[in-house]
This record gives structure tokens, C-alpha cells and sequence, in this order.
């Protein structure tokens, strides 16, 4: 990974670090549920495919059993799409003929191609109604995406560099789609927290802190990143305070050199006339 992508990878590991630690303040809001675990599947396939990508780099061919549980996975999340459309304009057949389940497709080795390609066909055709369902044109590229990654593993050896920049493209519209829900779901939903949970709001704030390709972060005594806002606040008290010391000391200063000036005046005695 890139450093830029490395910086968002780890704070995705702090973000899912504090709300495990806080779990007792979310548990029963099934929305925000949801949504972590999605985060979490995400960020456990970015692993998976940062990973990957450093053993082609090295010449290494990586295990297809990865690929094929996330191939698995994004079959089933648009074939479900496909159904629930299906089902909404009673299309029985469209909806039959997608009802996949994951212990089947993971068992079709030779199939699980076929079988994701004429989902990936059909939703391709269908986008415009399918998008009402969660489909994107981002979740058809990376779909496409994984079935060359796959194709390509569990085939005859090929070009492992082309390999290398399909990885690269899937893991960088994951890290996109990870920062995009924390950015457009967790950011807005931890404002119910900052009176109800305080510490755990400021810990969300603390490691949602974004870093520039080749930062580093400023620590606090407890070796925790410190949020952007608290060390821009803390410039802006420490350039009052040293505008107020300066300030002080002017003052003193005019104020020794009027005394100095006055006793000058006193000592002085006028000639008689």
C-alpha cells in the first residue's frame, strides 16, 4: 500500500479498536450494529488483500481459498439484490434462479466463475432498477474484479503483474468504500454519544485522526494519537498566552521606564533666576 492508504488502514484499526472497547454503548442500536461489522469485513479484507499484494510483489502466488470467500461473498450480496428486486416485481423465475446460498457456492470450485459472471451480467443490465436495492457500478467493477483474481489463481499460472494491479484496483475501491462509511455513517452517528458517552466520543475523535502520507502523530502521555482539533487548540491558548506574557511584559517595561523618567524630573533642581 501506498503511505496515503497505509495512514487510512491504520486509522480503520483504531476506529474498530475504541467501538469494541465501547461495545456496551452501541449494542442495542442495530443500525450502528450492522454497520460495524460491515466495517469490520471490510477492513479484514483489506488485510487480506494487502497481503497478497506483497506476495506478488515478492513473486509469490497467493491462496485462492482467500479469493474464493470473497468472491463467495460479493456473489452473494448481488445475487441478493437480484432477489429482492425480483421479488418486488414478482419475477419468481429471476428470483429461483439467483437463490444462491453460501455453502453452495462455495463448494462450486469449478462453477463459482460461471456462476458470478451471469450475476454480474445481469445486474450489469438491470443497474438502473437495481440500484434502489444497494447495487453500484463500484460493486459490479470489484465483482468483475474478483472473478479475473480468481480466474487467474485458480487457472494455469499467468502474468503476475496483471494480477498485481487487479489487487491493487480491489483493495483501493475497498479502502475507498471503508473510508466513505466511516466518513458518511460512524462520523455523524457518534454525535448521540458526546453526552451520553463522553470518553467514548472523545476516543472516536482521538483515532479518527487522519494522517498525511509520511505524518506522524502526536502522542498523549498515554501513547494515544491526539485529535487534530486538540493540538490546534492547544497552539492557538499557547500563542495567547505568549501574546499575553509579551503583552505584560511591554506594559512593565513602559511602566519602569515612566518611573525612571519621573524620578529623572524630581531630582532635577531649577536654576535661580
Amino acid at each position: 500500500m501506498k503511505k496515503l492508504q497505509t495512514s487510512q488502514y491504520d486509522m480503520l484499526l483504531r476506529i474498530i479498536t475504541v467501538v469494541l472497547r465501547f461495545s456496551s454503548a452501541w449494542t442495542k442500536i442495530r443500525l450502528f450494529s450492522s454497520q460495524f461489522t460491515q466495517l469490520q469485513e471490510s477492513v479484514a479484507r483489506i488485510k487480506t488483500l494487502t497481503k497478497d499484494q506483497e506476495l506478488l510483489r515478492a513473486g509469490v502466488k497467493p491462496e485462492r481459498d482467500q479469493y474464493l470467500g470473497l468472491l463467495v461473498q460479493a456473489v452473494l450480496v448481488t445475487s441478493g439484490q437480484i432477489q429482492a428486486w425480483a421479488t418486488v416485481t414478482k419475477d419468481i423465475k429471476l428470483r429461483t434462479r439467483f437463490a444462491f446460498s453460501k455453502t453452495k457456492l462455495s463448494a462450486s470450485l469449478l462453477e463459482l466463475p460461471g456462476i458470478a459472471r451471469e450475476v454480474h451480467t445481469v445486474a450489469t443490465a438491470n443497474l438502473d432498477a437495481l440500484m434502489e436495492a444497494g447495487t453500484t457500478k463500484e460493486s459490479l467493477d470489484q465483482l468483475n474484479d474478483l472473478i479475473e483474481t480468481y480466474e487467474t489463481l485458480a487457472g494455469a499460472p499467468r502474468n503476475a503483474v496483471k494480477t498485481r494491479a487487479t489487487i491493487t484496483r480491489i483493495l483501493q475501491r475497498e479502502l475507498r468504500g471503508a473510508m466513505e462509511l466511516t466518513k458518511e455513517f460512524f462520523d455523524p452517528s457518534m454525535r448521540q454519544f458526546e453526552t451520553k458517552d463522553p470518553e467514548f466520543f472523545e476516543a472516536y475523535r482521538s483515532a479518527r485522526l487522519r494522517f498525511s502520507p509520511g505524518s506522524r502523530a502526536q502522542l498523549d502521555e498515554n501513547g494515544e494519537p491526539v485529535a487534530k482539533w486538540r493540538i490546534e487548540e492547544a497552539a492557538k491558548k499557547e500563542a495567547k498566552a505568549e501574546a499575553r506574557a509579551e503583552s505584560t511584559a511591554n506594559a512593565r517595561t513602559k511602566a519602569k521606564a515612566a518611573k525612571a523618567k519621573r524620578g529623572a524630573q524630581a531630582d532635577t533642581v531649577p536654576l535661580a533666576g
